[in-house]
């Protein structure tokens, strides 16, 4: 199936530059982000991509995906574009790469944007009389404060890499969801198995994760969940007991299987 071949490629791709984008922000690989926001080469993926949205969603660790076009790109990125020369040369047009020099550097990030849009998906363009190939210009963005970017032949991936706290929350139930699977694994269960949990934790730590229990409950597949009001010690019913830290804070878990 090429067509879906050609669609998978793409969300490889965009998924790419996100984790990049994540990399380079250095965003802890467990704590959610509100949005990835893509700026594509060729509208044409759109479709592709919108349809593989929740996937997109889950490998990048965000809430959204936004796809944007137009003058909306400016609030995420600002394009530059420069001449290649190298290669303007090659194919004589040396004394035009000095004009294009000048010509790029008046252009407004919008119409860069459109510009690159074109030679990314045509090949090529015709600019200030100049008939130009995608390996004529040369493309840097700067990136607006509260976002982190990177861009590939698809476009530009954006994240928006502010943190709230719902997303501190949310971060948080992960780490702890991350802790109760390695108990899961270390007291030996089954994959399937179904699972009651008992925490001591700091007061904050204990809020979020009773706001957010019937996330935890389905991701580690727990039948009940309670919170202990002193320190676990040695918990006789439960097959393994564990203390741990998550984000500075300690956490005590005790695990048993359901029966």
């Amino acid at each position: 199936d090429e067509a879906l071949a050609r669609k998978m490629a793409s969300v490889r791709e965009l998924v790419s530059l996100g984790l990049q984008v994540r990399t380079q922000a250095k965003a802890k690989v467990r704590q959610p982000l509100r949005t990835a926001h893509v700026v594509l080469a060729d509208q044409k993926l759109r479709a592709g991509l919108e349809a593989a949205e929740s996937m997109i969603r889950e490998e990048l660790n965000v809430l959204g995906v936004a796809f944007v076009e137009g003058a909306d790109v400016d609030t995420f990125v600002s394009y530059k574009l420069k001449a290649n020369f190298r290669t303007l040369g090659q194919r004589g047009l040396g004394k035009e790469a000095q004009k294009l020099k000048k010509s790029f550097g008046e252009l407004t990030s919008a119409a860069a944007a459109t510009l690159l849009s074109e030679l990314r998906g045509a090949g090529k363009a015709t600019f200030d009389g100049v008939e130009l190939l995608l390996e004529d210009v040369e493309v840097a963005f700067d990136t607006k404060e509260g976002f982190a970017a990177a861009g590939g032949r698809l476009g530009v991936v954006a994240l928006d890499t502010r943190l709230d706290d719902e997303l501190r929350e949310l971060g948080l139930v992960r780490e702890v969801t991350n802790r109760v699977q390695t108990a899961r694994k270390e007291a030996k269960l089954e994959l399937q198995d179904r699972i009651d949990i008992r925490f001591f934790a700091p007061e904050a730590m204990r809020a979020a994760l009773e706001k957010h229990a019937a996330r935890l409950s389905e991701d580690v597949l727990a039948v009940s969940i309670e919170h202990a009001a002193s320190a676990l010690a040695e918990v006789a019913s439960y097959a393994r007991v564990e203390t741990t830290d998550v984000e500075g804070s300690p956490l005590e878990i005790a695990i048993r299987k359901h029966v």
